[in-house]
Order: structure tokens, then C-alpha cells, then sequence
């Protein structure tokens, strides 16, 4: 079943006239019941080089069909960015994200069963893009390198910690007609949470922000 879908977004800039950025979605759907994003983003430095980003989101998602369940999520993150796409950009966060996994069915499994509840995740991450393609979607030339490290375990439920390469280059073998290639690797480590969510495990490679 597709899932129906109804969204609004809306964004102020120069929030307090010095280059900031608030903006807001909020969404309702079939699957997706409900979700919500507020960011709220400023210029850290002169030079407009360095930004930081407070963000707030939730959702709430009907897995009853797969996982016999619902999962709600709660989160805040804040993020401080340095650079340009071309030459890399840094980025380093803070996340706290809260996860519910309620409404249990009765066919619901024993793993769903032990995974109700609520669950936190609290985790510092950093990573490094550098991206020259010249286009995101159906680029002929370029490439493309992420490198993701997070560590969760500053309290909360899980401790883990998880590393991303994804790497993609473009080049025209024939022209007009390019040849992606791409390669992603992740790798986990001292795996430890005492829940684990029905649609996507903590410490795996979809993130708890939903």
C-alpha cells in the first residue's frame, strides 16, 4: 500500500537581520501518521564560513503492518558546519533522540515485545563530505566522499560506535553517456543496547532521527 501523504513548509531568512535561517515542516500520512522538523540556523563566524543548527523533530510511524507496532520518535540535535562542498565540509553534532515502540498486536513477535518500550540514544558524530559532481542526481563528472563516525553512549540506552565510508565517481565513457560508480562500507563496533527497534536496530546503518 503507497502511503498518502500531506506536507507544508515554511522558512524565514535574516531571522534577526545577521544571514539566519528558521524553517519548519510539519507532515500527516498514511504510514507516516505524523512528523515534524524545526531548524533553526545562524552564521557562527564573520566570514559566513562556520554555521551552527538547532534542530527539534518527531514522528510518529505505523509499522503494524510489518512489525505488528507503532514507533514514535522525539529528538533535538544541534550541529556546528564549517566549509564548502568542493574543498569538504566538517561537521560535528550533537544528538538525544527519545524512540517509543507501543500498540502492540497480538501477532507481535517476541524480539517486538522485548523492544517496547521507550529506548534513548545520545550520541556525538562527525563527518567530512566532499562532493564536486556536477549534478547530485545523474552527475557526468566528479565525485563524491563521505566519511561518517558516531559514538553513542553518553547515557541513555545505547552505546555504540559506527563508522560510514561512501565514496562515488563519475566519469563519460562514451560521451553523453556517464558511468557512476559508487561503494559504501560501514563498520560497527562494542555494540550494547539493551532494546532494539523494530524497523531500524540502534547502531545500524538507518539513524534513530528518523
Amino acid at each position: 500500500m503507497k502511503e498518502t501523504r500531506y506536507a507544508a513548509t515554511g522558512r524565514i531568512r535574516n531571522v534577526f537581520g545577521g544571514a539566519e535561517v528558521f524553517e519548519a515542516n510539519v507532515s500527516f500520512g498514511t504510514k507516516t501518521r505524523r512528523s515534524f522538523r524545526a531548524a533553526f540556523t545562524a552564521p557562527l563566524t564573520s566570514s559566513l564560513g562556520t554555521y551552527g543548527e538547532v534542530t527539534a523533530f518527531g514522528l510518529e510511524r505505523d509499522n503494524s503492518s510489518f512489525a505488528s507496532c507503532t514507533e514514535g520518535l522525539r529528538g533535538v540535535k544541534a550541529t556546528i558546519r564549517n566549509g564548502i562542498l568542493p574543498c569538504g565540509v566538517n561537521e560535528i553534532a550533537y544528538e538525544a533522540v527519545l524512540r517509543h515502540i507501543g500498540s502492540l498486536t497480538p501477532s507481535a513477535s517476541i524480539g517486538i515485545r522485548e523492544a517496547a518500550g521507550q529506548t534513548l540514544k545520545s550520541a556525538l558524530s562527525h563527518s567530512f563530505i566532499i562532493d564536486s559532481r556536477n549534478d547530485r542526481l545523474m552527475p557526468t563528472k566528479g565525485h563524491y566522499i563521505k566519511v561518517f563516525n558516531e559514538f553513542a553512549g553518553l547515557g541513555g540506552d545505547a552505546s555504540f560506535y559506527k563508522s560510514e565510508l561512501e565514496g562515488q565517481i563519475s566519469r563519460p565513457v562514451i560521451d553523453g553517456i556517464p558511468i557512476p560508480w559508487e561503494e559504501t562500507s560501514t563498520g560497527l563496533s562494542e555494540q550494547a543496547s539493551s532494546r532494539t527497534s523494530p524497523s531500524s536496530p540502534t547502531g545500524h546503518s538507518k539513524p534513530m532521527s528518523g
